[in-house]
């Protein structure tokens, strides 16, 4: 089987999923997959992918987890999404 390669991830991003590991119990995978979705979500409006010399579109990720249930899916989400879910808030 192969690991996941948390160590490829740079330190600042990684010592964030271990917070996150250790408030939540949820395997670093799984939250992995929130934090670079929310990284993904934060760089949108800014950074544009040339795909040709007619098609540009902005950085975006689609990802996929599969998780059995209890695993702390929307718990992580919520902790992750927290500060984008404040932004939200503030233009309602």
């Amino acid at each position: 089987m192969i690991r996941f390669p948390i160590n490829a991830i740079p330190d600042k991003i990684r010592e964030t999923i271990y917070d996150i590991r250790e408030h939540t119990q949820a395997p670093v995978e799984l939250i992995s997959s929130s934090v670079i979705s929310a990284m993904s979500m934060a760089s949108q409006s800014i950074v544009d992918v040339k795909i040709n010399e007619t098609v540009t579109t902005p950085a975006s990720l689609f990802l996929l987890v599969i998780a059995n249930s209890g695993e702390r899916k929307t718990t992580v989400d919520r902790m992750v999404l927290k500060p984008f879910y404040r932004h939200d808030a503030c233009w309602l």
